[in-house]
């Protein structure tokens, strides 16, 4: 998926069965949306979050189950904490500039690839998180900010038939 651009319906009808809750872990309903998945969430709600085990996936010979851990704020206050997802990504801005910290169960994740997606930017930003599990990214312009983290997590089991290690 490109920034700015529409979610495929396929990706979308594989992330809609997320089991996403508010903040209050009250559960919030999705479907499949036009370009993207879209659900009611409480006015009062200062974030959500999801899990869903994505799928067993082959990226060149690299067997690997692929789970997915979603956050999602309504601004950068509540993007700040933790909110005690497996893997999730918190963030604090000052003086135009964003910093993100990587976690995995509650500890830093260094070495962490991570791809940024900023107001500013019309393509999609990469870097790496520090020994200390941080990464800066400049924050010229207010607006939608999305982070993606790839945080590798040594396990060998089998999913929808397939086996991973």
């Amino acid at each position: 998926e490109e920034p700015l651009e529409a979610t495929t319906a396929d990706l979308q009808a594989k992330a809609a069965p997320m089991a996403i809750h508010a903040a209050d872990a009250s559960p919030v309903s999705i479907a499949v949306g036009d370009g993207a998945l879209e659900g009611d969430v409480p006015a009062d709600t200062s974030h959500v979050v999801g899990t869903i085990q994505y799928g067993v996936m082959d990226r060149g010979g690299e067997v690997f189950m692929l789970v997915y851990h979603a956050k999602g704020t309504r601004g950068a206050e509540p993007a700040a904490k933790a909110s005690g997802l497996p893997v999730e990504i918190v963030g604090t801005i000052a003086d135009g500039v964003l910093t993100v910290t990587v976690l995995h169960e509650g500890k830093p994740v260094a070495d962490s690839g991570l791809v940024a997606v900023l107001p500013q930017e019309l393509e999609h930003v990469e870097g790496t998180t520090d020994a200390d599990g941080k990464a800066t990214f400049p924050l010229t312009e207010s607006g939608w900010v999305g982070i993606r983290a790839m945080v590798p997590v040594e396990g060998a089991g089998e999913h929808d038939g397939k086996t991973y290690e």
